[in-house]
């Protein structure tokens, strides 16, 4: 094992431990913590909890898995990470919006 993976390896599981800890907190019902959250236009404030905090634990789970699938497939899947990554962000954007009021 290289000092790179080792070291990829170590921000990968603090950054996805803090994630899916704000994933927890926020799947528990403490929707302050999303940004742009507006007591005033939400209309389901659990869904809303339950969809944001789920979607944060899938990204730090996802945050974990690549250093760890960059070690065992030797292939630059980078791009394709971040895209996924980008396509889970979108999905909780949009997704928030049917909490909403139209």
């Amino acid at each position: 094992m290289s000092a790179g993976f080792i070291i990829g390896l170590i921000i990968s599981v603090w950054i996805s431990f803090l994630t899916a800890l704000l994933g927890v907190v926020i799947y528990k019902g403490n929707v302050g913590l999303i940004a742009g959250y507006d007591p005033n236009k939400v209309v389901d404030k659990e869904g809303l909890a339950k969809w944001v905090g789920s979607h944060m634990i899938l990204m730090g789970i996802f945050i974990l898995m690549l250093p760890i699938l960059n070690y065992f497939i030797k292939v630059p899947i980078i791009g394709l990470w971040f895209l996924v990554l980008s396509i889970i962000i979108v999905s909780t954007i949009i997704g928030s919006k049917k909490f909403e009021h139209k």
